[in-house]
């Protein structure tokens, strides 16, 4: 599907991508490493990442890896995919808009940011500043692509009134 957005879209949406990729996911793999020592992952992987059926077909061809390799990836596509749309292309489609969204919000429900964020965990206070920052950012990144997928939908629907 190649759909182009306008330019003051794109630029909102680089900015937005830029500031959450930059700001917050580095320090978050920073931290994941002593977390990942500490934290007890599911056996069930659909437990760990609600709803990644779909990435993780793609990205790994029907075999899941580790929990922490899956998680290094989740952090790795997200920030190249932001680094894509960051590139400045004329011709960006919206594709890397939706690939950056998608991959947020398995992150975004992952059991593990879940788990840092959640109130009453108190075990790795350490760790929590920079788990709700990322949390934060991938909610914004999330309703940022929500709010201009409401307004371009709006904007078609209006225009297509307007032929007849």
């Amino acid at each position: 599907m190649r759909m182009m957005f306008c330019p003051s879209c794109c630029l909102g949406a680089e900015r937005t991508s830029r500031n959450g990729s930059r700001r917050c996911m580095k320090p978050f793999s920073q931290v994941l490493e002593a977390v990942l020592k500490n934290y007890k992952p599911s056996l069930f992987v659909e437990a760990e990442f609600p709803n990644s059926d779909l990435y993780r077909k793609g990205r790994y061809a029907g075999h899941d890896p580790s929990f922490p390799h899956i998680m290094h990836n989740l952090l790795a596509d997200i920030m190249a995919r932001a680094q894509a749309i960051n590139s400045g292309d004329a011709n960006l489609t919206i594709e890397p808009y939706v690939e950056l969204v998608t991959i947020s919000l398995i992150l975004l429900y992952s059991r593990l940011l879940r788990w840092l964020c959640d109130p009453a965990n108190r075990v790795h206070r350490a760790w929590k500043p920079q788990a709700e920052k990322l949390n934060r950012r991938l909610t914004k990144a999330c309703r940022y692509y929500q709010g201009i997928n409401n307004l371009t939908r709006l904007h078609f629907f209006s225009t297509m009134t307007t032929w007849g």
